[in-house]
Formats: structure tokens, sequence, C-alpha cells
């Protein structure tokens, strides 16, 4: 074989070996540019979803709104204008305490929120849209416990009912304060709702003829499977207990 024969097939395999190496190249960017397609094919079915969840919450938050809105409705009809604005003045607040939570959903990048900033919010929103004859302290206790959207905006609506009704029987001067207090016992919640004003009545302590406090009854046993009762320790105490959800804990 002449020389000229042997630099031949040499330059041959260098050209194939650098044949092979652009290829090897070829391939790990096409592996690539696949792996970022399926990222973005992911990426878009979790926005997809995060829609679709936001429209599921929204919608059905609308339901407890119009059971409240019914139960409002029947006042009005007997009701004089300084109730009606009274009236007023409470959707305002229940819809506030609703937008709070849409609020915080988004703060937390659309997962579960943590009760005890869900409780501080929705207190001080009541308390923000709502006239008081005097500052209103409110102390919320930590906890590790997380909701989901869906018993974040029932329990909105329970602290905001709870809230009011402080507002209109208890604290009718200054020195008020609310206290919020929550454990964690097994798969059970346990918050306690607590103002230092005179306590409930004998009616309200049986459950009758309060209709916010039948409000709170009604959302804690249908909407958070949970129960709710009463009693009195140096003001008036709510106790409402409902189990942890999966997804309510990381």
């Amino acid at each position: 074989m002449s020389n000229d024969e042997t630099l031949t097939q040499e330059q041959l395999l260098a050209e194939l070996t650098a044949l092979r190496q652009q290829i090897a190249t070829l391939e790990a960017a096409r592996a690539k540019l696949r792996q970022q397609r399926d990222e973005l094919r992911e990426e878009n079915h979790h926005q997809e979803k995060t829609l679709q969840s936001l429209s599921y919450h929204f919608q059905n938050s609308l339901v407890p709104m119009v059971g409240l809105l019914y139960l409002k409705r029947r006042k009005i009809q007997t009701a004089d204008s300084v109730d009606c604005k009274r009236v007023l003045s409470d959707l305002i607040s229940r819809v506030s305490a609703t937008s709070a939570v849409y609020r915080l959903y988004a703060d937390y990048g659309w997962e579960d929120i943590p009760l005890t900033t869900l409780a501080h919010r929705v207190i001080r929103e009541t308390l923000q849209t709502t006239p008081t004859p005097a500052p209103i302290a409110v102390e919320v206790e930590e906890s590790p416990v997380l909701m989901t959207a869906d018993q974040a905006k029932n329990m909105a609506l329970i602290l905001n009912e709870l809230t009011l009704n402080t507002v209109a029987y208890a604290c009718t001067g200054p020195g008020c304060h609310i206290v919020v207090t929550i454990e964690k016992i097994s798969e059970w919640v346990r918050l306690e709702f607590h103002d230092n004003g005179p306590g409930y009545p004998e009616t309200a302590l049986s459950l009758k003829n309060e209709e916010s406090l039948y409000l709170v009854r009604m959302l804690t046993q249908s909407l958070l499977e949970g129960m709710f009762s009463l009693y009195n320790k140096q003001g008036a105490v709510s106790v409402l207990r409902f189990k942890i959800r999966e997804t309510m804990e990381k």
C-alpha cells in the first residue's frame, strides 16, 4: 500500500469520526429539545389545572353566599332603613372576607393556606369593613395546620360571622379583644374563638334564635364536616372541630 493510499484512509477515518461526533451532538440537542417540549407541555397542563381549579373554587364560593343572601332577604322584608344598612354592611364584610381568601391563595402560589394566616387576615378584613365603637385587639395562635382552598373559603365565612357577632354583642367599648387558639388532635383540628365580652346568653348557648350562630353551625357541619359548640369562660367562646384533609398538612 502506498503512502498516498494510507493518508487517504486516515483522512476518511478522521472524517468519519468527526461525522459521528456531529451526529452525537445533534442527538443530544434533539434529546434536550424533547425534554424542553415535555416540560412545556407539563407546565401548560399545570396552568390549565390551576385555571380550572380557580374557576371551580370561584363558582363554588357562590353557593354559601347565595344561602346567606336568602336568609338576609327575609330580614330585609320587615326591616327599616337602619336595619337594611346594617344588612348591606354585613354582606360587604362577607364578600371582603371571601375575597381575602383568594388573595391569600394567590400569595401562596395556589397552594394550601396556613390556618393562622387565614384567621388573622379574615378577622382583620372584617374589622376594617365593620364600624366598631373602639379598636379591637386580635391575637391568633401560631399553628402548622394548612387549609385547602375549599375549606379556607368556608372557614373565612365562619370567622367573619364570629367576628361580626363579637362586634355586635361583645365589644361595646374600649379594651375589647379577640383570641383565636388552634390545636391539632390526631386528624382533627380544634379552633377556639374567644372574646372578652359579657358571654353568650342562654338562647345562644342553646343555638336557638341566633341567625349568625346558626350560620356558623350550618357552615361547620355541612361544609367543613365538623362540629360547633359554645360556652362561656370570661367571655364568649366558640369551638370548631373539623377533620384534617389529606392535603391540609405538609
